[in-house]
């Protein structure tokens, strides 16, 4: 049964949708100093912006390369979980 905040029944997102970059979620929006609004979408750039903002990306080339394949290899895991134990056929 589908709650009434379900994404692909509720109305307010049918409205919003065709508004938002790619019309997928999520979506972050940031006002900058100069009152300009900034939206950025999909998860990885998300991420990205996110670990850069809060100091999480590392602070050179092989920092940021040791955060990635360790965000990575939890992804692969997580598909590979995916594809042996919820799909095994």
């Amino acid at each position: 049964m589908a709650s009434s905040k379900d994404r692909l029944t509720d109305p307010e997102w049918k409205r919003q949708k065709p508004t938002t970059p790619y019309r997928c979620l999520p979506v972050v929006h940031k006002t900058t100093y100069s009152g300009a609004l900034l939206e950025f979408s999909e998860v990885l750039p998300i991420e990205r912006y996110l670990a850069d903002k809060f100091g999480l990306a590392g602070s050179d080339p092989w920092e940021r390369f040791q955060a990635e394949q360790f965000v990575l290899s939890i992804e692969s895991s997580q598909l590979m979980y995916h594809y042996k134990v919820l799909l095994p056929n």
